[in-house]
């Protein structure tokens, strides 16, 4: 697989940067998988996450609210992990912690 988007680096830049033809070429080359998590993060993560937002700051001080941007890298971590069999590494972990303390912090100063 790293091969192949080498080589597809490698074709583009060969087409030129501005050429109509390269945009082609990158669009041709997308995987079903790639355009289905593109559809997924326009979706649910960008759309679906925003009206939550604003759904949620009518109803709650926003500097409350604010915090689920903290925890976000977090749940994508997590869904990966379980539902995608992606390993976690021990940094991972770490900065989980240190998020999930900020995020404790911020809540206890309310």
């Amino acid at each position: 697989m790293k091969g192949s988007a080498v080589n597809i680096g490698r074709a583009a830049r060969r087409r030129g940067a501005g050429s109509p033809d390269r945009t082609v070429f990158l669009l041709l080359a997308l995987s079903w998988t790639s355009a289905g998590a593109a559809v997924f993060l326009v979706v649910f993560d960008s759309l679906v996450g925003f009206m939550l937002y604003t759904r949620l700051l009518e109803s709650a001080p926003a500097p409350l609210v604010s915090t689920y941007a903290y925890v976000t890298p977090l749940v994508g971590a997590a869904i990966g992990a379980t539902a995608f069999g992606e390993s976690l590494w021990a940094g991972a972990f770490a900065g989980g912690a240190l998020v999930l303390g900020a995020v404790a912090l911020e809540l206890r100063g309310r």
